[in-house]
């Protein structure tokens, strides 16, 4: 590194380390659903490599196209949660249809709407993202919050 450059570095505060508030689990919690959450999200892991992302989290980043395309799977998931998926389709699609159809049991039409809106959201801000990356574009912060 030349001598002349000068490295920047911006400490963020743990903004935990002084939390007022004890935290709760919520009472409705159940160590069977969780049991049986895990079980259903094991029936869409296929390989030894998806094990492994879910099991650190760590999932590869997409490209734009692949981003694009996830996003239209997951909206149409939700917008047809009776339509068979494609066979050749990624698991997120059936994942999110199977997800969709017991959501829409339990929950009011106000908060689906929300959620499809804010899933929506969130979909398209990764997909931009992704585009973003590939052109090796960093936004500045008043850029990033509308998209985020």
């Amino acid at each position: 590194m030349s001598s002349d450059l000068k490295e920047t570095v911006i400490m963020l505060p743990d903004i935990l380390a002084e939390w007022p508030w004890k935290r709760a689990m919520n009472p409705h919690s159940d160590p069977e659903m969780k049991s049986e959450s895990q079980e259903w999200i094991q029936t869409f892991v296929s390989t030894p490599h998806m094990q492994r992302a879910f099991d650190l989290g760590e999932f590869d980043l997409m490209k734009p196209q692949e981003a694009q395309q996830l996003t239209a799977v997951v909206l149409d998931a939700i917008g047809n949660p009776d339509k068979t998926r494609p066979s050749h389709e990624c698991v997120v699609g059936e994942a999110i249809r199977q997800l969709w159809k017991l959501v829409s049991k339990c929950s009011s039409v106000a908060a689906r709407a929300r959620l499809i809106k804010s899933l929506e959201n969130y979909t398209t801000a990764v997909a931009q993202q992704a585009q973003d990356r590939a052109l090796d574009y960093v936004r500045d912060i008043d850029e990033y919050l509308p998209v985020r």
